[in-house]
């Protein structure tokens, strides 16, 4: 066995040693060769650790609990060994061959087995899944939400493992662990029950991609469950929407703000979609002979779907007030703050049950509260959704909306088997 120094000197004087240049976890080791001021090199090889773990000193892993540690250190030395008995042909004529170079780092068992051991660390795993989904994210499958919420299990996790001081393993992912981690979420992010409860989902479905791909995993995996509180969900009814559709507004900002929400309600579109509608995406079809039907042709922001909307009288009336045009364009933070003006104007004070941001804590907050103050972006596809159940075909709700299950649909408008139920009494008497 090599000595374990992080400096081996060769015959012609070359000295290698490893580094680690980030404090991101988990970081790329790099290899330096030297010699001299002949030539100084600096390549990453395939293997990671735990930045917080790395002796710069030694170029090593420092010792640990876990045998990680040893067998990194092991693929180090093989390495380094490797690198200085072809230093002749890695560098010809004080010139680096990136090639030989290349064949020695990834064709052998050292980045498979050393990624192995690597990713069975719960954090270094959690960011393995993230770069599957951003391949996903750039292939437009999926919207940079569904990216977003597994950085955010990540950083959460980070964050219990500096105040527990201990590394955890996907293996550690148990009920026990999952019991600490919604004591976390509820106690000290202040995460409304629901955002908890699809935390640990996300959670479970980071291990058991872990399980399929090799990696250890508790025997309690498939007992966790995260859970849905059932909420009442605020919508803008048709009765409503007609009372903002008459009330008269002085100011152009507020008028241009009622009708995206109106347009928004009509729709069934997220915020980062109706915001964006111009005239340039019109297209008038032909139904028939006698019959043509305006439409909007967008590809939605989160799902990168194709979508060819018919725009019913509501909107072509908001159209033909602005010669054909759409509102003008606005953020949607001041979207939101004057539709809730809009609202309050529409006389829509009603007590009602629900949940705001507190502008404190910048948490979610239950309560009753009047019904202008719940009034946010997201208001319009509910509506949509809610006003349509029952009226319009169910597939073509989904479609409009995004949904991909009749199931997914029901959950979004809060009907349980027993609203469902009810819902069915009137077509049997």
């Amino acid at each position: 066995m090599w000595d374990k120094l992080c400096m081996f000197v060769v015959e012609n004087m070359a000295t290698i040693n490893f580094k680690v240049r980030s404090k991101k976890n988990p970081s790329k080791v790099y290899v330096r060769i030297k010699n001299g001021r002949k030539y100084d090199y600096t390549v990453p090889t395939e293997i990671f650790v735990n930045p917080t773990n790395w002796n710069p000193t030694k170029g090593r892993v420092r010792a640990t609990s876990s045998d990680i540690s040893t067998l990194v250190n092991e693929k180090l030395d093989i390495l380094q060994s490797k690198i200085m008995l072809n230093i002749n042909r890695i560098v010809a004529n004080d010139t680096l061959c990136i090639d030989e170079l290349d064949r020695i780092i990834v064709n052998d068992e050292i980045k498979s087995q050393v990624d192995q051991a690597d990713k069975s660390l719960l954090v270094n795993y959690i960011n393995f899944y993230i770069e599957k989904k951003r391949e996903q994210y750039e292939l437009g499958k999926i919207g940079i939400t569904n990216l977003t919420k597994y950085n955010v299990i990540r950083r959460n996790i980070e964050e219990i493992q500096k105040q527990k001081s201990k590394i955890y393993f996907v293996k550690d992912v148990d009920l026990d662990f999952i019991t600490k981690f919604e004591i976390f979420c509820k106690v000290q992010k202040k995460y409304m029950p629901n955002t908890t409860g699809r935390a640990i989902k996300y959670l479970k479905t980071v291990c058991r991609d872990a399980r399929i791909n090799g990696i250890e995993t508790s025997l309690q995996i498939d007992a966790i469950k995260g859970y849905t509180e059932k909420i009442k969900f605020v919508i803008l009814n048709s009765v409503e929407l007609e009372q903002i559709e008459k009330v008269k507004f002085e100011k152009v900002n507020l008028d241009n703000a009622r009708d995206w929400l109106l347009i928004s309600c009509y729709t069934g579109q997220r915020v980062s979609d109706f915001l964006r509608f111009r005239r340039g995406m019109l297209t008038e079809v032909e139904i028939n002979p006698e019959k043509k039907v305006l439409m909007i042709e967008f590809t939605q922001q989160k799902t990168k779907k194709e979508m060819k909307l018919p725009l019913g009288p509501k909107i072509l009336k908001i159209l033909e007030k602005r010669n054909g045009e759409f509102p003008k364009r606005i953020s949607d933070q001041r979207y939101n703050e004057n539709i809730k003006t809009v609202c309050l104007m529409a006389g829509l004070t009603q007590i009602v049950s629900g949940s705001k941001i507190d502008s404190k804590t910048k948490r979610k907050t239950s309560g009753k509260f009047c019904k202008y103050e719940l009034i946010t972006s997201h208001i319009g596809r509910r509506s949509f959704a809610s006003n349509n159940y029952g009226k319009m075909p169910t597939p073509s709700i989904m479609y409009a909306t995004g949904h991909s299950t009749e199931q997914m649909l029901l959950k979004y408008i809060g009907k349980s088997n027993e609203d469902r139920a009810l819902d069915l009494v009137q077509y049997m008497q």
